[in-house]
């Protein structure tokens, strides 16, 4: 089980894929992620930030 990862960037053709890839091999869960401009996805181990 991951108890936390801290700050890591993924560059992605395609977010939703990639997104959908690490929360299946981690079981991470997306979570809130302010508007930046432009597209991302912020995911959490263990139900959100530490």
């Amino acid at each position: 089980m991951i108890h936390g990862m801290n700050h890591f960037i993924i560059t992605a053709e395609d977010r939703v894929k990639t997104r959908d890839y690490y929360c299946g091999l981690l079981a991470l869960q997306e979570g809130h992620r302010p508007d930046l401009g432009f597209p991302g996805a912020w995911v959490y181990a263990g139900g959100g930030a530490g």
